[in-house]
């Protein structure tokens, strides 16, 4: 009796982590793919002494066939290799199926940020970008990472 009852909890445990698997497998279908990003703009919106405080305008692609409505952002914006500025958003984006929109982000730099850039431009032929951070959507329980990097060439 003993025997037949450490078999069947044994059983019961192997239909539970196969359960287990079942559901991690489906909620990972259930994920949607993080949207696709490009820099549209960087503007100044004012400085003092320690930080700069800039409106960084970014394009956001779906790449889903369902809606996404993004909670929140955070990130950072990388230019030439060196960090320049971060920032977080609570501003509600929601991008249709297939669709895109613009974003406005504010970010903030540091005086050093902003010095180790001056330094680096010399006589270079475009600036490279790299953005990288997490998306807080309004339906999924986990932060969904994402970096997309770019050139601009100079005017």
């Amino acid at each position: 009796m003993k025997h037949g009852a450490h078999g069947r909890l044994r059983g019961l445990g192997a239909l539970c982590l196969v359960a287990t698997v079942l559901v991690a497998c489906s909620a990972a279908s259930l994920r949607p793919d993080s949207p696709r990003m490009s820099l549209v703009g960087l503007e100044l919106e004012g400085v003092d002494l320690f930080e700069q405080h800039y409106r960084l305008r970014i394009r956001l692609q779906n790449p889903n066939d369902r809606e996404i409505s993004i909670r929140g952002m955070d990130y950072e914006l990388f230019l030439n290799g060196s960090l320049f500025a971060h920032g977080v958003s609570a501003h509600p984006t929601t991008l249709p199926p297939f669709g895109e929109a613009i974003a406005e982000l504010e970010v903030v730099s540091t005086l050093s940020n902003l010095f180790d850039q001056i330094r680096s431009l010399g006589d270079m032929q475009a600036l490279s970008y790299r953005l990288v951070g997490n998306i807080k959507l309004a339906y999924w329980p986990a932060k969904i990472p994402f970096e997309y990097a770019g050139k601009i060439a100079p005017p």
